[in-house]
């Protein structure tokens, strides 16, 4: 089915802007459409006082009109869904060479830029697995909140544990049921259950692996991250997949080899049956979702420095030293970090920009 936009059409992208105090960003969609290319001055001026909701909304209409971004410079700064920003910067850059050559007294610079300029590029794959590993823990807060029952002794918190597993495996059928309804309403095939399965058990293992998603290449079939009709089936595909990846790996095994046999997933009874066995542990595995999450974390954060510098270049000459536009650029990479969507279909280097 195809859902391609009639962008010559005058229906106006901009209506769900309907705030009053959203009238710039109206104004801005409506030029972005006759234009193609926004002012980055302009950009930064209404993301100043936008909140995130409106940021994303914003930036889903400017990617649907594949818009570019220009500095005052003329130099464009970044694509919607066609280019990279660290792609800007060469290997001179991460040598301390380049447009970033600098004193003798800057060594520290010099040795910092190396530094990152060692660290690979993440694959779209990979942003997609260390976010899962990220949002794993809050979908497991969650999940812990609704069994509470205010008990803290250890077999309280142990049977606690149980109860999680047992919610999070309910909410894997009510999580496909969306998925479902949603492949439905698009008229398209709902993803296959055991890639899921394959490459939850694979992320359990690590991130780093040099395989594709099979997750990101079904919804990179239609027109997921440009087209809002596509945010429920992508919504509940990865609250699937990370339901999945927060259960135990034996268990996942076992579903596998169940699902294998059976062309399903096993009833509530049979995985109650298999989580109370005593080689399931619970505990173990709550450890390890916690340190997997802080792991991704560093990880994210690591492999996107040279994002902070990308940015931080389009600054030099203003009187601000680098090391001073670095060190902004870090804690702004970090809430990026923090917020960053990948259910949204957005890559990470275009939507930290943001913050």
């Amino acid at each position: 089915m195809d859902f391609e936009p009639n962008l010559d059409d005058e229906v106006e992208d901009a209506d769900e802007l309907d705030d009053v105090d959203e009238l710039d960003m109206e104004a801005l969609v409506k030029k972005a459409r006759r234009s193609r290319v926004i002012d980055e001055a302009d950009m930064q001026a209404i993301l100043a006082s936008a909140s995130e909701e409106q940021a994303d909304r914003l930036y889903a209409q400017l990617q649907r009109l594949n818009v570019q971004i220009i500095s005052s410079t003329g130099e464009a700064v970044d694509n919607f869904g066609d280019s990279d920003l660290l792609s800007s910067l060469d290997d001179d850059d991460m040598d301390g060479g380049g447009y970033l050559s600098l004193d003798v007294e800057d060594d520290p610079v010099h040795t910092y830029l190396r530094e990152i300029g060692q660290v690979p590029l993440l694959t779209a794959e990979q942003e997609i697995w260390l976010s899962t590993q990220l949002t794993a823990v809050s979908a497991l807060e969650s999940l812990k909140e609704q069994v509470a029952n205010g008990d803290d002794d250890e077999d309280a918190v142990e049977s606690a544990r149980f109860r999680t597993m047992m919610a999070n495996y309910t909410a894997i059928g009510e999580h496909w049921q969306t998925v479902a309804k949603a492949s439905a309403l698009l008229d398209i095939t709902p993803p296959a259950l055991l890639p899921l399965l394959n490459e939850a058990q694979q992320l359990r293992r690590g991130w780093d692996a040099n395989q594709a998603s099979y997750l990101r290449q079904y919804l990179n079939e239609g027109n997921w991250g440009q087209y809002t009709v596509w945010s429920d089936l992508a919504t509940g595909c990865f609250a699937v997949f990370t339901a999945l990846y927060l259960l135990p790996p034996q268990l996942l095994q076992q579903m596998k080899e169940y699902y294998n046999k059976h062309n399903e997933l096993p009833d509530n009874d049979t995985f109650y049956a298999w989580l109370s066995e005593d080689n399931v542990a619970l505990k173990v595995n709550e450890f390890l979702i916690y340190n997997l999450a802080e792991e991704a974390k560093v990880n994210l954060t690591r492999a996107n420095l040279r994002l902070v510098v990308s940015v931080a270049k389009r600054y030099m000459g203003r009187g601000i030293h680098l090391l001073d536009l670095v060190q902004e650029g870090n804690v702004g990479l970090l809430r990026a970090v923090e917020k960053f969507d990948h259910t949204k279909g957005y890559k990470f280097s275009t939507y930290a920009t943001w913050w």
